[in-house]
């Protein structure tokens, strides 16, 4: 343009950095925005807009800031837009404090905050578990007439149902059913998230629904793309998790969730779902929940047909069913096996051992068992071991022994959730 005796305009010049931000070449924006200055073309508001998403963008957050403080030091003050460019900016860096200062400086200059800047806000609140905020600014959007997007409804759709609590759950699902009836579509991330809420509270009926509508979505877009198979099989693995669960917690209508869990499981090898190893502990965990003692060894026995090798979850997950079932034996026996392939026994594992043992009146083992996590250095804690100590309470010098073989005191390390 200059060989041509053109002299390149502000917009010009401008149209320039933003091609240098989209492609995160930021020392080239800081040259062009410098170039311009010594040929007397003074940066507009959108020069330094797109020179703060060009320092946003190479995650260089002071440089951006430097820039703004250029913007005021020239007399332009920044809009709406700028000050939403450094708040996206500070929350992708995951500079969140930032983010929420510079929110309050934007209001504290009297410039209202757009769709786009509420929406960033309700991204970072889902993004730090502060929904009541996330709510807060809808509320607000609601009361200002500002348009929902789409990407509102995903972020606070997602921020409800990670939560996941008796408000939050179902305020997820009146979201989701606004955002439908505003013309929008969720995205997989988002019903995956509520899927997992579903999962998580025991709504399995909610679950299913959810799942087929995913489902849905996959084979609409491209059943043969990886990303979307790797979400349906996520997907799967939660409505297995969701199944093994609701057998547990309502054995009445277990049956019919080991049912609803084969079905599913046969669709995934139909589906051309990769069979994982989370897929054949969840699918064994079914069972397991549910106390069907032989159906989970089958199923354990035949890890090896898809090609996959019992790992410690599994070996914890059949050995703890049998151990709550007194089949201490078969307990015993599947540790064995699992010592054999160079597993060792874990914490959970003996916890569900010495439980076992308790149960079934295994004295004598439960006291060799306990010796054998102090000699390893996997010493209980004294709060683990209830139902054992109380089977020996008849035996005041195991008591004893038990006391000293077990901690006191709960080292945070050592706090345990058994799943099995």
């Amino acid at each position: 343009m200059q060989s041509l005796g053109l002299t390149p305009s502000v917009a010009t010049y401008t149209n320039m950095v933003h091609a240098c931000s989209v492609s995160r070449d930021l020392p080239a924006a800081l040259q062009l925005v410098r170039t311009m200055k010594t040929r007397g073309a003074n940066p507009s508001l959108h020069t330094y807009n797109a020179l703060v998403n060009a320092c946003m963008r190479s995650g260089d957050v002071d440089r951006a800031f430097t820039v703004l403080d250029d913007m005021m030091g020239a007399n332009i003050q920044p809009n709406e837009v700028v000050y939403t460019s450094l708040i996206h900016g500070c929350v992708e860096n995951k500079m969140f404090d930032r983010a929420w200062s510079t929110f309050y400086a934007m209001r504290e200059a009297g410039i209202e905050p757009d769709s786009v800047t509420f929406t960033t806000m309700i991204d970072l609140c889902s993004k730090t578990d502060m929904v009541e905020r996330a709510i807060n600014f809808y509320e607000e959007m609601l009361l200002l007439h500002v348009p929902l997007t789409e990407v509102t409804y995903n972020s606070l759709i997602h921020a409800c149902a990670r939560r996941a609590d008796s408000h939050h759950y179902p305020l997820a699902f009146k979201l989701l059913q606004r955002m439908k009836a505003d013309g929008y579509s969720p995205e997989l991330v988002t019903m995956t998230t509520i899927l997992n809420a579903a999962a998580r509270s025991g709504d399995v009926k909610s679950a299913e629904i959810i799942f087929e509508e995913l489902q849905s979505m996959i084979h609409e877009a491209d059943p043969s793309d990886g990303g979307l198979l790797h979400a349906l099989e996520i997907a799967s693995n939660t409505m297995l998790n969701a199944y093994a669960q609701a057998s547990f917690k309502d054995p009445t209508h277990a049956t019919h969730y080991i049912t609803r869990a084969e079905a599913l499981f046969e669709s995934i090898k139909t589906e051309k779902v990769p069979i994982t190893q989370t897929t054949m502990n969840n699918m064994l965990r079914v069972y397991t929940r549910a106390g069907r003692l032989n159906r989970a060894t089958s199923f354990f026995e035949s890890f090896s047909t898809h090609g996959i090798v019992p790992d410690v979850i599994s070996y914890t997950q059949l050995i703890g069913m049998l151990c709550r079932h007194r089949r201490m034996e078969r307990a015993f026996e599947f540790a064995s096996k699992m010592k054999d392939e160079g597993i060792e026994l874990n914490y959970h594992l003996n916890q569900a051992l010495l439980y076992g043992c308790a149960l079934s009146g295994y004295i004598k083992t439960g006291m060799s068992l306990l010796r054998d996590m102090a000699s390893a250095g996997m010493r209980p804690h004294i709060d683990d071991v209830v139902p054992f100590r109380q089977k020996c309470a008849r035996y005041p010098d195991l008591v004893k022994e038990i006391n000293t073989l077990c901690v006191h005191h709960r080292d945070m390390k050592q706090i345990f959730s058994p799943t099995w």
